[in-house]
């Protein structure tokens, strides 16, 4: 579903509303934009749409890493509990 919503297969600018504002939380939409930009049009690293796009995607790091470090943890603490680590 990622691959459908992040804009590999074709612009997010398609999608109806609903699905684009879906596909600019995912931060790999970001990546895409900013590489098919740089890409495609010819655009250097400060052309305001390419900083904007590596903007948001150092937010969503800055957001998204520390929350997934903390449920990793947690769900590896678990697991650890539940013995479902050793039966991998």
């Amino acid at each position: 579903m990622m691959v459908f919503f992040c804009g590999l297969a074709f612009p997010v600018e398609v999608l109806p509303q609903w699905a684009q504002t879906l596909s600019w939380a995912i931060p790999l939409t970001h990546g895409i934009s900013v590489t098919r930009k740089a890409l495609l049009l010819g655009t250097n690293l400060f052309d305001p749409a390419i900083v904007l796009g590596l903007e948001m995607l150092i937010i969503q790091t800055l957001i998204l890493l520390p929350i997934g470090a903390l449920l990793f943890k947690r769900l590896e603490k678990t697991a650890r509990k539940t013995g479902a680590l050793a039966s991998y």
